[in-house]
């Protein structure tokens, strides 16, 4: 794929934003993070449901057309269309999703702070297009649909305290989420439109203080072969356990005859008591924890 280069990009990318509308507010353009959530939550069954997906050279043909179609759209459905438009045109390049959201949000900004949250906005919204190839519906002049269940304290507490509870190793956002509408959220009275995904769950674990983890597998090794250690054994440890052998009760051939020790006196008879070492721990199956 052909490189872009930053310097490059700025005269080839479209804008709708401060320098073209006076009255655009890009720290009041963020979506909520529910309303990002939603976008992502809806791609699920339609990813499941194996629909075909066209390439990003096709969808922005599609964009440019909506945007000669629709002189009269909102503002905020055109500077949507404008990002994907954008975003396209990065694709095509051969940027991957993350750097392209990255770089028009540097470009958007000015470079007044990262834009990190709105390059996360602009992934979401480009996933959605891509798959419904429409905008998503736009949920805006309620206060509750702009705010998260997590941004309630109780539900945080109750969340921490669940987890907390589970054995070291069994955290993963599948049971976090079964426990969220099973457990947690009728505990708390709470019924939310729609159960919440193993994605938002993901999500939900690392903003209550959980990483994903992966489990390197190490080999132990005690200092069995160094030099010191094996003239121990062999010239200490191996000459006096043959020594008590002759005090101990012997077991010989298929059937495991009993053999009794032999010139006891005046020694006494001795009995082993072996001691496995092995430990296992919960981990030990596992390749990833949280």
């Amino acid at each position: 794929m052909p490189e872009c280069h930053s310097s490059d990009l700025e005269d080839e990318l479209e804008f709708v934003g401060p320098d073209a509308t006076d009255n655009f507010d890009i720290e009041g353009y963020h979506e909520s993070e529910m309303e990002i959530e939603d976008w992502e939550d809806e791609l699920t069954p339609a990813l499941m449901s194996g629909s075909a997906i066209r390439d990003w050279g096709m969808l922005r043909d599609q964009i440019k057309e909506d945007l000669k179609k629709n002189k009269m759209l909102p503002l905020s459905q055109v500077t949507k269309l404008m990002i994907l438009s954008n975003f396209a045109t990065l694709r095509l390049k051969g940027m991957l999703g993350v750097a392209a959201s990255m770089e028009i949000a540097r470009l958007w900004y000015n470079g007044k702070g990262t834009g990190t949250w709105f390059a996360r906005g602009i992934r979401a919204l480009a996933r959605h297009y891509q798959i419904f190839e429409q905008l998503p519906k736009e949920k805006r002049g309620g206060v509750k649909s702009s705010l998260s269940f997590l941004e309630d304290e109780s539900v945080q507490t109750r969340c921490r305290t669940w987890l907390s509870g589970l054995p070291s190793g069994h955290v993963t956002p599948r049971t976090f989420q079964s426990a969220l509408g099973s457990t947690i959220f009728p505990e708390l009275g709470i019924t939310p439109k729609r159960p919440i995904s193993e994605r938002t769950a993901s999500r939900w674990l690392i903003k209550l203080g959980w990483h994903h983890t992966v489990i390197h597998k190490g080999v132990y090794m005690d200092g069995h072969e160094r030099e010191d250690v094996m003239k121990y054994r062999h010239e200490v440890y191996l000459p006096k356990m043959l020594d008590f052998e002759h005090r101990m009760v012997r077991f010989e051939g298929k059937e495991l005859t009993r053999v009794e020790p032999s010139n006891l006196i005046p020694a006494r008879q001795l009995k082993v008591y072996y001691h496995d070492e092995c430990c296992f721990h919960a981990s030990d199956n596992t390749s990833n924890a949280w």
